[in-house]
């Protein structure tokens, strides 16, 4: 008789860098952002806000690195306050 384990299946997400200067690569910005990669890919290149990143090499496989600095400067910047109700 075969054993069923009843443990779930955990995927564990790499830690991120953390001094300002360390780059990201393209996933590591989407976890941090809680965002699907192709949002991050989108939004280097051509819908606003653009994401701020180093591009290394040419062409159309062109890699990009985010300096996390950068990242978390453009969270402040996109941050959006939650409203007071009026009273």
């Amino acid at each position: 008789m075969e054993t069923i384990s009843t443990t779930p299946n955990l995927t564990l997400i790499p830690t991120l860098p953390t001094r300002p200067d360390d780059l990201l690569t393209a996933h590591e910005v989407a976890a941090m952002l809680a965002v699907d990669i192709s949002w991050v890919k989108n939004h280097c290149t051509r819908v606003e806000p653009f994401l701020p990143h180093i591009r290394l090499g040419g062409g159309r496989r062109t890699t990009r690195r985010f300096r996390r600095a950068d990242i978390l400067q453009f969270i402040e910047e996109h941050f959006v306050p939650k409203l007071r109700k009026r009273a």
